[in-house]
């Protein structure tokens, strides 16, 4: 199974709980990253450092984020989807497009509003966009 996660799963995995347990179910399988998500991964830390605590910030700058970074597999996009509403969520679907991901953990309502039509005529056919939640409703 080829999985992607966006970044407020990751940011929420923090926390532990359901996000958590999803982070740790995708890397049961392959998940897949791209060089923009990974900037846009590497670029929280400084909005972070203004929400965390210093001790959260820190794992997430030091531990959280290099393991997550250094368990995935990085692909180059080569075709470019443009569907969301908010423009930077569509570096994840373009990179879904690119992998064939099955499916997409996300919390981000501008990316689960996304109908099957949507998806399919965007040639996203293969690509389920769930919660953390539905993602280990699965297994």
């Amino acid at each position: 199974m080829k999985i992607i996660l966006d970044a407020n799963v990751l940011v929420s995995a923090l926390f532990g709980g359901v996000p958590e347990r999803a982070v740790i179910q995708a890397f049961k399988e392959m998940v897949y990253i791209s060089p923009r998500i990974e900037a846009e991964f590497q670029s929280l830390s400084a909005k972070l450092a203004q929400r965390l605590s210093p001790t959260k910030h820190k794992t997430w700058t030091h531990v959280f984020l290099p393991s997550v970074l250094g368990r995935c597999e990085r692909v180059g996009v080569r075709r470019k989807v443009d569907l969301c509403r908010d423009p930077k969520d569509n570096a994840y679907l373009s990179l879904a497009l690119e992998v064939e991901a099955d499916i997409l953990v996300t919390g981000d309502k501008d990316l689960l509003v996304l109908s099957e039509n949507e998806l399919r005529n965007a040639g996203l056919t293969f690509l389920k966009i769930l919660t953390p939640r539905d993602f280990l409703e699965l297994h």
